[in-house]
């Protein structure tokens, strides 16, 4: 998940500028034997996907993708030792307007987490007279 305006943006942006095919939330993959195609599952709203990719590609994934290994002592000593370089865009020679917050192609207003409401309805009547309503219904709500 991204850290900044969580507009899940920076994969594909990146894959287009790099030329290379791109999927997003992945939370599955394999390498074939080839090792040039990968076979993956990619979450969508209706369920999954499973896709065929030839490598090189740019993919985003899911946490649950992978659980991290944990750290040995060893390596725990040596990360809290690392020295961590830090560059800002002067030194990356990026102009400071084209980066960060007032470089951004957008800006998040507000996010939330939708909320869904389970309601039924028990149609009354014949089957002639539960499909008549029913329809009714559903113009009455967009869906046809």
């Amino acid at each position: 998940q991204a850290i900044d305006g969580d507009t899940a943006q920076v994969g594909p942006g990146l894959a287009v500028r790099l030329g290379l095919p791109y999927v997003t939330c992945v939370n599955a993959l394999s390498v074939m034997d080839d090792g040039k195609t990968m076979h993956l599952k990619r979450i969508n709203e209706d369920g999954y996907d499973m896709l065929e990719l030839e490598m090189p590609a740019l993919l985003t994934v899911l946490a649950s993708l992978n659980t991290p290994r944990l750290p040995s002592l060893k390596g725990k000593i040596r990360a809290k030792k690392a020295e961590i370089p830090v560059w800002d865009a002067r030194e990356l020679g990026a102009e400071p307007g084209m980066v960060g917050l007032s470089g951004s192609a957008t800006q998040v207003v507000s996010t939330w987490v939708p909320t869904f409401e389970a309601r039924r309805e028990m149609l009354e009547g014949s089957a002639e007279e539960q499909v008549e309503a029913l329809v009714s219904r559903l113009k009455e709500a967009g869906i046809l």
